[in-house]
């Protein structure tokens, strides 16, 4: 599947996981922003689970979800169920190597996923709001499990065991083969 990209995992002195650092131009002016997310802030996924949802266009389509909350979405992933099935092996938005991170970003939407030793850190936004942006934002957290707020919009940060998140695929990845052979 051709979705995304690999970059390094990079982190501030802080500590703060640089969820986003991307230089922006138009409107007559050059500016930079840096998205900050600090690992402790990031909301623990309990019971991690793929979940399929169906949609009038664009197949089915996928989320990550915890017992406590949604922890990310691929709105752009469209017949993920096809996609899944077809993969030889267990696809996931996950570098195989620890300190990598997988990114995606299409229409108003950013996702970015790091291995960090045997936990999973995701953060997923706005990615058009996220580039109104300029300077530094640190994530800020909110009421509502996994809720966070970066320079006024609403985003998801969330940490999930690393053995969670490839057994919530692999499941998915099952459940996608019973969906395309329709029982």
């Amino acid at each position: 599947m051709e979705a995304g990209y690999i970059t390094p995992c990079r982190r501030a002195p802080d500590g703060a996981f640089v969820v986003i650092d991307q230089g922006v131009s138009g409107r007559g002016t050059d500016r930079h922003v840096l998205v900050l997310a600090d690992p402790p802030l990031a909301a623990p996924a309990p019971e991690l689970r793929v979940v399929f949802t169906e949609s009038s266009w664009g197949g089915w389509h996928v989320q990550l979800q915890s017992a406590t909350h949604v922890v990310a979405s691929f709105p752009v992933l469209h017949h993920a169920e096809a996609h899944l099935a077809e993969s030889s092996d267990p696809w996931m938005p996950l570098p195989d190597r620890e300190g990598f991170a997988w990114e995606d970003a299409d229409q108003g939407w950013c996702l970015w996923i790091c291995r960090s030793g045997e936990d999973v850190y995701l953060f997923e936004s706005n990615h058009d709001d996220l580039l109104m942006l300029s300077g530094v934002h640190v994530a800020e957290p909110m009421p509502a499990p996994g809720s966070v707020v970066v320079g006024g919009t609403e985003s998801t940060w969330s940490r999930c065991e690393l053995a969670a998140f490839r057994d919530a695929w692999s499941a998915a990845q099952t459940e996608a083969r019973r969906l395309l052979a329709g029982s």
